[in-house]
């Protein structure tokens, strides 16, 4: 056990929520966004780490064991989405080459090409059943669901940008009311 987590009259739960009352706190927590330091923390190549939610979740844990002091529990995903999702390829970080795994280019690479886009099915389409299944072992723990980009803000664009022609896709998608205008049919 650390130092720091020997000092601690707070769990990281009552700390947090002592700052929510707008109460003083043990200290100031520290809540890390540590996907990666989990997996070098378990000896875990980083690959293996995003390909196998089971592991990544055991090395979660192995992260809340060796640092008690963090506010942290098992989280899995990754900030790039769509791409994989509406059929794209994608790339793991096998060998460390990668910080998370990366659509190395988009979906279609023009504004006429949406009306060709398949809408996916969320239950077996790209990261979503690997959420899924590391969801599972998280809510079974007594650990809550970990939401795809949960640490970000909320924004089309995190799921659209790997989909549509990278280059200039904030001002295309700013001109053009038919790529911001389509709807699901289904």
């Amino acid at each position: 056990m650390s130092i720091l987590a020997a000092l601690d009259t707070m769990s990281c739960q009552e700390r947090m929520q002592a700052l929510i009352r707008s109460e003083t706190p043990d200290r100031v927590p520290f809540s890390p966004m540590a996907l990666g330091f989990a997996a070098k923390t378990a000896g875990m190549d980083l690959g293996q780490f995003y390909r196998y939610p089971e592991k990544a979740y055991q090395a979660g844990l192995g992260l809340m064991t060796a640092y008690p002091w963090m506010n942290t529990r098992p989280t899995y995903g990754w900030a790039e989405r769509g791409a994989w999702e509406f059929g794209g390829d994608i790339i793991w970080p096998d060998g460390d080459r990668y910080p998370a795994p990366i659509s190395p280019h988009p979906v279609i690479s023009k504004p006429e090409q949406i009306e060709d886009l398949e809408i996916p099915d969320p239950l077996t389409a790209g990261m979503n059943p690997l959420i899924a299944r590391f969801n599972q072992l998280s809510r079974s723990h007594g650990f809550p669901a970990s939401l795809p980009a949960e640490r970000l803000p909320p924004s089309p664009l995190v799921f659209s940008g790997p989909v549509i022609f990278s280059d200039g896709h904030c001002d295309t998608l700013r001109r053009s009311t038919s790529c911001s205008e389509r709807r699901p049919t289904s």
